[in-house]
Formats: structure tokens, C-alpha cells, sequence
């Protein structure tokens, strides 16, 4: 569950990257969880963003415990990270998946909260999974799921040999330190 504190969450003001009417206009300071976590575990923190104007702008910030302990600044409205690190991806149409990988040594409850700076941002599908890298988006309201595992269809016409029965695939893992 992610808390609120000194901002203002407008809830359903544009479409979602998912097709519904349910992002957010998020301004202010601090959407927050306590991440309750113990013992020592490697966690991906993601949203997808879209800018309201040319001063939008997202911040990440860590509580103790975490390895990425401090700031990550994203500009949602070119599309970069302005500083620490984090990354940002292009999903299409205006919109952003921004995301940093951390790792957690300790116990308690120990913050790690987003805030805007300058006029706000748009919001949708804010995620922390245990995991060093982000899943596709996770469908939640006020408990904890089951992740389905994602499905590749490839159609084979055009791809595929048939008299020889071979096909070739590529893939490519987005991490901190470059492509794999």
C-alpha cells in the first residue's frame, strides 16, 4: 500500500498506459510505504509517469537500510535521468516507466517515497517487488497478488523454416549497468 502526505493525489484525469481511465495527477511531496522488510533482499521500485507540462519531474527517495541511499531525479518531460541511478524508459504515447533497483540490509519499517517537484506529474502503476529488475505491470488494489508468469506468442509464418524446423529469437534485459 502506498500512503500520501503534504500532496494532492486527482485520481482518473487521463488514460493509463493499460487503456483505462485511471491515472492520477500527483503534485506535492511524498507518496510513501514503509517497506516493512527485513533481512537482507534486493527490491525494483517502478512507476510509469507522464508529464503534465515542461517542469515535470519525479524524485525517488530511499530511507536507512537502503544501498541506494539518497536521490534519484528523473525529468518526465524529456525523458532522462538528471541525476543518481535510476533509469527511464519510453513506453509510447507521452508516457515513462521510470524504475531503480536497491538493495535492503536490515529490519523496521524504513521509507521510500516518491515527490514532484515543480507542477506534478501523472501517475499510474507504482510497484516494489522483490526482484532486481521490474515485471510488467502487476494489477493490485489492496492486497498482495500472485504474479502470472508473462507469455511470448511469436507467430511462426514468415519465421520459421518448415523444412528444416529451426527458429531464431533474441532478447534483451534492460539493467543498471547497460543492455545484457
Amino acid at each position: 500500500v502506498w500512503n500520501k502526505a503534504s500532496s494532492t493525489i486527482t485520481a482518473n484525469q487521463i488514460t493509463a498506459p493499460d487503456g483505462t481511465l485511471s491515472t492520477d495527477l500527483f503534485t506535492g511531496f511524498r507518496i510513501y510505504r514503509s517497506s516493512g522488510a527485513s533481512g537482507t533482499n534486493t527490491y525494483t521500485v517502478s512507476v510509469y509517469v507522464k508529464a503534465v507540462d515542461s517542469g515535470s519531474t519525479l524524485r525517488l527517495q530511499t530511507g536507512a537500510g537502503f544501498s541506494v541511499r539518497g536521490t534519484t531525479l528523473y525529468n518526465i518531460s524529456n525523458g532522462t535521468v538528471t541525476s543518481g541511478p535510476g533509469s527511464i524508459v519510453s513506453v509510447g504515447n507521452g508516457w515513462y516507466r521510470v524504475q531503480v533497483n536497491i538493495s535492503y540490509s536490515g529490519s523496521g519499517d524504513n521509507l521510500l517515497y516518491w515527490d514532484t517537484v515543480g507542477t506534478g506529474v501523472y501517475i499510474w502503476g507504482a510497484q516494489l517487488e522483490q526482484a532486481d529488475f521490474a515485471s510488467s505491470y502487476i494489477p493490485t488494489t489492496s492486497a498482495t497478488v500472485t504474479r502470472n508468469s508473462d507469455v511470448l506468442t511469436y507467430p511462426t509464418s514468415g519465421n520459421m523454416l518448415a523444412a528444416v524446423g529451426s527458429m531464431y529469437a533474441e532478447a534483451t534485459r534492460e539493467t543498471l549497468s547497460g543492455t545484457q
